[in-house]
């Protein structure tokens, strides 16, 4: 991965040149699917539950982008204290604070 060899001030000139080159596909997601098959590792992009991108990797190439993206969220995160919840973290609480419903239909008072 040639990315790793290069200095700082390379990586974020070939950033900016694709951001601002008009020709590669700029693509916002806050959803996804992760596939898999024998040779490769995909995942569907999805935009508030549409589907908007179908990425298809090497598995080496999304090991290596699940151990930069890590140590990326990390380091934002060291840096700014703020710990960032997953989807399935902001789910799992979403549900826990939706109150159960006992035998009758109606809300249990017990339940936080």
């Amino acid at each position: 991965m040639q990315v790793d060899l290069m200095a700082p001030e390379e990586i974020a000139g070939k950033v900016k040149n694709a951001l601002l080159s008009g020709q590669v596909p700029t693509i916002y997601a806050n959803g996804f699917v992760v596939f898999l098959s024998i040779s490769d590792v995909g995942l569907v992009l999805q935009a508030n539950g549409r589907e908007v991108c179908v990425l298809n990797m090497s598995y080496t190439m999304a090991k290596s982008i699940v151990e930069k993206l890590g140590a990326s969220i990390r380091d934002f995160e060291e840096k700014t204290g703020n710990n960032i919840m997953t989807s399935e973290f902001i789910q799992q609480k979403m549900q826990q604070a939706v109150p159960a419903k006992d035998s009758g239909g109606t809300p249990n008072a017990s339940s936080h």
